[in-house]
């Protein structure tokens, strides 16, 4: 079994192209699927969240305030990497689990590959990246928000220089080719 490991900014693309690699074949872990999944009520995450962060990060009915979070911490990197303290670890022991149970090539989703040390599990890494006026585009329509905000969350992650230097391969996701194309080209590119 081969394990891929995608990453690169919000925007970029990662998770169109790793639901067409999904249709190839591969079985894709969204790391931002776990993290969600770690913040539902009733999880040990959640709790050190609201100690961490306080109850300004939550809605009355107790559930995690999503919005309220991510101002926060796309505005802070002390905050960032408070949450990623707290979240990383966890993510990175539900994806070793699930790499336990593959069967296929698999693929890590995760803009955090490197942050959360999960590159250590993959054969091979790819940076996916895309003009910035595009990734703005795309997370101001994907997460309903402002350009300033979108702007904030780019701001946040590492540069494309930084992802280049940790990364086995960099494909560019700016329209030029396929999605088809970019996930033919992956495959191609590991097996």
């Amino acid at each position: 079994m081969k394990v891929i490991g995608l990453c690169g900014g919000s925007g970029s693309g990662k998770s169109t192209i790793s639901a067409c690699l999904a249709k190839r074949g591969a079985e894709v872990i969204d790391a931002d699927k776990i993290a969600r999944s770690l913040t539902e009520n009733g999880s040990p995450v959640l709790d050190t969240i609201r100690t961490t962060f306080g109850d300004k990060v939550f809605h009355q009915d107790g559930t995690l305030n999503r919005g309220a979070l991510a101002k926060i911490v796309f505005s802070d990197s002390e905050a960032l990497k408070q949450l990623n303290a707290i979240t990383h670890p966890e993510i990175a022991k539900q994806i070793q689990q699930r790499l336990k149970d593959c069967k296929t090539t698999a693929v890590i989703d995760a803009a955090v590959l490197h942050q959360a040390g999960l590159e250590l599990l993959c054969d091979k890494t790819i940076f996916i990246t895309a003009p910035k006026d595009i990734r703005l585009e795309r997370i101001m329509k994907r997460d309903g928000i402002s350009e300033e905000a979108a702007e904030a969350r780019i701001n946040a992650q590492p540069t494309d220089a930084e992802y280049e230097t940790i990364t086995d391969f960099t494909v560019c996701n700016d329209g030029k080719k396929t999605i088809h194309e970019i996930a033919e080209y992956i495959l191609q590119g590991v097996m």
